[in-house]
C-alpha cells in the first residue's frame, strides 16, 4: 500500500483531524458567564452569554503575529552599523527598513479597518498573516540572489502591509470574544505583544549578527514564528463565537464602515485621543527606530542598545499588566491615561539628561521608566477609544488610532534625523584621539542625536496637554448597563 511521503499531520486528512479536535475541545470547554446579561434587542427577554476556550487560543495567535511582525520591523535598529557595512547603504536607508512600516500604514490603515469591519476577524487576519510570512521569507530567499538589497526592501514592505490589520484586531477580538470584565485584560495582552516583539527584535539581532554574513541566519530565525502564526490562523481563527459574551457583542446596532468614519470624524473626544495616542506611539516608534544611533553616538555598543531597548519593553510589560488589571477592575480609563503620558514624558527627559558616556545604568533605568508608562497607556487608550466611539466598530476606531501613531512616527524620525549634530568618532570603543589611530583598530562614526532626542520630549508634553481637554462618557458601558436594566 502506498504511503504519503509527508507526515500525517500535513495531509488533508491530518489537517481535518486537527480541526476536528480543536472544535471538540472548544465545545467541551465552553462555559457560561457567571451573570447572564439582558440584551435590549433580543426577542427573548434573557439571553445567556458565554465565553469559550477558543478565545484564549485566538488571543495567543494574535500575540504571536504581533511579536513576529514587530521583530521583522525593528530588527535592524540595534545592528544599524552592520547593515550599512553589508549593503553599503546610509543610516537613512537603514532607517527606511523600519520607516516603511509607518509609511505603509497611510494607504493600508483604512484598508485594514475596512477588512476587519467587512470581512470579519478570520479572513482579515489570515490575509495579514500571509503577507507577514511572505515578507519574512522573501528577505531570507533574497539573500541567496544577486538582488539582496532590493529583495530585502520588498520583504520589509510586504510585512509592513500586514502590520495595520495585525495591530487593529485586538480591540475587535476583545469586544467579540471576551466578557465585560475581561476586555481590558485581553486588549492589554494583545497590545503589549507588539512591544514584546520590539524587545525581542532589539535583543536578539546583536547576539545573532556578529558580522554581515550572519544576517541570513537572522532572516531565517525571524521567518519561523511568522510561518507558525499563519498556519495557526488558518486552523483556529473564527469571526464570532456561537453565543456572544456580552450585550454589546450581541448587539447588531453597529455603524457600518462609512457611517463609522463619519461618526469618528465628528467626535471631538475621539479626535483628541487619537492625536495624543498618535504622538505617544510615534514618539516611541521614533526612539525605538533610532535608539541604536542615539546611544552609539555616546560610545555605547550595539549590545548596549539592545539591552536598553529590552529594559524599555520589560518595564513596559509590567506597566501594561498593572494598567490593564486596574482598568478592568475600576473602569478609570481617563485617569490612567492622564497619569501615563506625563510619566512617559518625564522618563524621556531623564533619558536625554543621562545619555552620556559612562552612564550605562542610568540610561538603562531611564529607558525602563519611559517604557513602563508608554506601555501602560497602550491598552487603556485603545479601550477608551472604543468606549468613546461606540457603536462604531472596533476595527475603525482602533485602526485610525494606530494609523495616526505611524504618521507621527514618520514625522518624528525625519525631524530627528534632520536635527542630528556633527559626527562623534570612536576607535575600539574609545573617543578618537587627535586624528591618529592604530592600523588594526576599528573606527566608527555616529551622528550626535542629543538635540534630536528632545523632539520626542516635546511630543510627549504636547500629548499630555491635549489629554487635559479630553471629555467623554463611556458609551459602551452605558449601553450595557441599559441592556442589563431592561
Amino acid at each position: 500500500m502506498a504511503t504519503s511521503k509527508y507526515p500525517a499531520v500535513w495531509t488533508a486528512s491530518g489537517y481535518a483531524r486537527i480541526k476536528m479536535h480543536l472544535n471538540a475541545l472548544n465545545q467541551f470547554m465552553a462555559t457560561k458567564e457567571t451573570s447572564p446579561l439582558l440584551h435590549v434587542q433580543s426577542p427573548h427577554p434573557h439571553h445567556v452569554h458565554k465565553v469559550y476556550l477558543r478565545r484564549w487560543l485566538m488571543l495567543g495567535i494574535i500575540v504571536l503575529l504581533q511579536i513576529s511582525n514587530a521583530m521583522i520591523w525593528i530588527c535592524f535598529s540595534p545592528i544599524a552599523q552592520k547593515v550599512t557595512n553589508k549593503y553599503n547603504i546610509s543610516n537613512l536607508a537603514v532607517d527606511f527598513l523600519s520607516l516603511c512600516f509607518m509609511i505603509a500604514s497611510i494607504p493600508f490603515g483604512p484598508v485594514a479597518s475596512w477588512m476587519l469591519d467587512t470581512w470579519g476577524l478570520r479572513q482579515a487576519l489570515i490575509t495579514g498573516a500571509a503577507f507577514n510570512a511572505l515578507g519574512a521569507w522573501v528577505r531570507y530567499a533574497g539573500d541567496f540572489t544577486g538582488w539582496q538589497l532590493p529583495l530585502l526592501f520588498v520583504g520589509q514592505i510586504l510585512a509592513a502591509t500586514a502590520q495595520p490589520v495585525i495591530l487593529d484586531c485586538p480591540t475587535m477580538l476583545a469586544a467579540t470574544w471576551f466578557g465585560e470584565n475581561e476586555r481590558a485584560t485581553a486588549n492589554m495582552i494583545a497590545s503589549v505583544a507588539n512591544p514584546v516583539g520590539i524587545a525581542l527584535g532589539s535583543f536578539f539581532p546583536p547576539l545573532i549578527v556578529d558580522g554581515p554574513d550572519d544576517l541570513r541566519a537572522l532572516y531565517l530565525y525571524f521567518a519561523l514564528p511568522a510561518t507558525a502564526g499563519l498556519l495557526l490562523s488558518v486552523l483556529v481563527l473564527q469571526n464570532k463565537p456561537p453565543t456572544p459574551p456580552s450585550a454589546s457583542a450581541e448587539s447588531t446596532d453597529h455603524d457600518g464602515f462609512v457611517d463609522g468614519l463619519r461618526s469618528v470624524a465628528h467626535n471631538r473626544a475621539y479626535l483628541i485621543l487619537m492625536v495624543a495616542f498618535g504622538i505617544g506611539v510615534g514618539m516611541f516608534s521614533a526612539v525605538s527606530t533610532l535608539l541604536g544611533q542615539i546611544v552609539n553616538a555616546q560610545g555605547y555598543s550595539d549590545d548596549d542598545a539592545g539591552a536598553f531597548g529590552a529594559a524599555m519593553i520589560g518595564a513596559g510589560l509590567v506597566g501594561a499588566i498593572i494598567s490593564g488589571l486596574v482598568v478592568d477592575k475600576t473602569k478609570r480609563f481617563i485617569e490612567i491615561v492622564r497619569i501615563c503620558f506625563p510619566g512617559a514624558t518625564a522618563g524621556l527627559v531623564m533619558f536625554n539628561i543621562v545619555n552620556r558616556p559612562g552612564q550605562y545604568w542610568l540610561v538603562l533605568t531611564s529607558s525602563a521608566v519611559t517604557g513602563f508608562f508608554v506601555f501602560a497607556a497602550l491598552p487603556v487608550s485603545l479601550e477608551l477609544c472604543v468606549e468613546c466611539t461606540y457603536p462604531v466598530k472596533e476595527g475603525t476606531s482602533a485602526g485610525f488610532m494606530w494609523m495616526m501613531g505611524q504618521v507621527t512616527g514618520i514625522i518624528f524620525i525625519f525631524t530627528m534625523n534632520a536635527l542630528a549634530g556633527s559626527a562623534n568618532t570612536f576607535i575600539s570603543g574609545q573617543t578618537f584621539p587627535n586624528g591618529t589611530y592604530f592600523a588594526n583598530a576599528t573606527v566608527d562614526s555616529y551622528d550626535d542625536m542629543t538635540n534630536a532626542s528632545w523632539v520626542a520630549v516635546a511630543g510627549g508634553g504636547l500629548a499630555t496637554i491635549l489629554l487635559m481637554f479630553f471629555r467623554s462618557d463611556y458609551k459602551r458601558m452605558l449601553a450595557e448597563q441599559a441592556a442589563d436594566n431592561e
